[in-house]
């Protein structure tokens, strides 16, 4: 998906487009000036105009943006409709939507508010009703962002200082609703294409890997169904499926029934084809997926049987608290792992994080055994309200100490997954950090990551696929400021952000460029500055 925005500082402030590209998975370019009129992008004779139009004529765009000046739509409403007018026909005219990004009145009593000689209310409902006239005259979408400016206005700090343009909060806001518009209708203008959907899940098939629509099988990567094409008539009556990739094996050139194995050509796997191997029907296959001991040694599936399951730890049925000669393990059955960072960690334990026992590894899942820690975790402590600031600058601090042991080491490790269900405290208070199941090593030379993961609000941008960038230690650091600000307010930076000194710490963590943002060392070094001034004890050593 390919978004072209035009506008103004309105949408450069704060890497909107960024934000943007985050939220929907897109590319998106955007030519803005300060102060720029959308007449601009029109004339052929100024440098944007000339950017845009050749834009517009020789590259594919699936939405483009359009933003007018900031009052336009109001001190200029005819100018405004005119050229929003030619800029809508010419993005229908190339098969583009367009998207009317509504902007907002300005904060209440600022100079400029003053200056128009409106009061907010009459701001905020002249432009409303403006943007909506020139939407519904175009057919075109509408990004609703004033209404929400509006509806935040008397308790989320939306507006920057000049009471004008928007605050790191406020593009938040805008990037929220422009988003939700761009994704709610990219389904159909992808099945205006051609393109096809997972009857199931919902998920695009034409856009996995491999799918073509002549298949009399597919396995979708959405929801792991296998779909049945009735359009296809097939000579087989088994479908062979790859046990590591789940692609079709009776596609690939030279397979054949009567092999003892195949080597898939999509991953390399080597399976086995076994007659007795066929399952009768999709839910027996279903069943079959989900046996966690499918491929152990029959050596390995008796020593797991050895321990005793007691309970579901956090109602999480993949996470089982065990017991062996008297001891408490836990036992997780993972679907998503990297077998050797949990390898190095049983000969190379980190303090603070528990001990990995035994790994046992299956056709598709990864068993692990490792050590059971009694306590809470801070998702268990949010429920009950925030932290005070010094405290929960302490557990952060010691949280920082853990992972600058994992982004010290040799060979890096990224967590990847911090977040308050993945912080324990134990009735010590000692803090302890959970669940390496997304964790990876750090490669310099990796330009983006091979497997998108990561928990919602909580990833950093490269981590869902933004920039050039893979995961790297500053990963981390994104998401130990959005933990943070949670502990502090019980929300989101982008719904409620911190205050004072801990805000301009928490801004620095979760800068978009992870250049900019702290190492742990340094974020250590911070908050003991912190701790310092603001607690009679200081530093607290762990």
């Amino acid at each position: 998906m390919r978004i072209l925005m035009l506008g103004n500082s309105f949408t450069s402030a704060n890497n909107l487009p960024q934000l943007i590209a985050k939220r929907t998975g897109a590319e998106v370019v955007a030519h803005t000036r300060g102060g720029a009129r959308l007449k601009e992008h029109l004339n052929p004779n100024t440098k944007m105009g000339a950017k845009t139009l050749a834009a517009l004529k020789e590259e594919p765009w699936d939405f483009v943006i359009l933003q007018e000046m900031s009052n336009g739509p109001i001190t200029s409403k005819e100018s405004f409709r005119d050229s929003a007018g030619d800029l809508c026909d010419l993005i229908w005219s190339i098969g583009a939507k367009p998207v009317l990004y509504a902007t907002w009145a300005y904060q209440k009593d600022c100079a400029k508010l003053v200056k128009l000689g409106l009061s907010y209310d009459e701001m905020y409902e002249q432009m409303h009703e403006s943007y909506y006239e020139t939407a519904k005259e175009n057919k075109a979408l509408i990004a609703d962002v004033g209404t929400a400016f509006y509806e935040n206005s008397s308790d989320t700090p939306i507006y920057a200082d000049d009471g004008c343009h928007p605050s790191a909060v406020g593009s938040e806001i805008a990037a929220d609703v422009i988003s939700e518009i761009i994704r709610n209708n990219y389904r159909q203008l992808a099945a205006n294409d051609g393109d096809e959907f997972c009857p199931r899940c919902d998920a695009n098939l034409t856009l996995q890997k491999g799918y073509r629509n002549d298949l009399p099988y597919w396995v979708c990567k959405g929801c792991g169904e296998m779909l049945i094409n009735p359009r296809v008539e097939t000579d087989n009556e088994v479908a062979w499926i790859c046990d590591q990739c789940e692609a079709l094996l009776n596609e690939q050139d030279g397979f054949s029934e009567n092999c003892d194995s195949w080597k898939c050509t999509e991953c390399g796997f080597v399976n086995r084809i076994d007659t007795s191997m066929i399952y009768l029907s999709e839910a027996e296959y279903q069943m079959s997926l989900s046996n966690p001991y499918k491929g152990m040694t029959d050596e390995d599936v008796i020593e797991l049987m050895s321990y005793g399951e007691i309970s579901n730890l956090d109602e999480r049925e993949n996470v089982v608290l065990v017991k062996r000669d008297g001891k408490n393990y836990v036992k997780k059955i993972l679907s998503t792992y990297n077998e050797s960072v949990y390898r190095y960690l049983i000969c190379h334990p980190i303090a603070h994080m528990p001990q990995i026992s035994k790994v046992y590894r299956g056709d598709r899942y990864l068993v692990i055994i490792e050590e059971y820690i009694e306590g809470s975790s801070l998702s268990e402590y949010l429920k009950k309200g925030i932290f005070k600031p010094t405290e929960a600058v302490h557990i952060v601090r010691n949280l920082c100490c853990i992972l600058n042991e994992l982004h010290t080491l040799e060979c890096p490790i990224i967590h990847r997954d911090i977040k308050p269900s993945n912080v324990m405290l134990t009735k010590s208070g000692e803090v302890v950090l959970l669940d390496m199941n997304v964790a990876k090593w750090y490669d310099s030379e990796e330009k983006e990551d091979t497997r998108l993961l990561g928990t919602k609000d909580y990833a950093a941008p490269e981590q869902v696929g933004y920039g050039m960038k893979a995961s790297s230690n500053k990963t981390d650091i994104y998401a130990v400021g959005i933990l943070l600000n949670v502990m502090l307010t019980g929300k989101f930076p982008k719904e409620k952000p911190a205050q004072g000194k801990l805000w301009n710490v928490i801004e620095r963590c979760i800068s978009l460029d992870a250049n900019s943002r702290y190492r742990a060392d340094e974020l250590i070094e911070r908050l003991d500055n912190y701790l310092g001034e603001n607690t009679n004890a200081g530093k607290k050593d762990r």
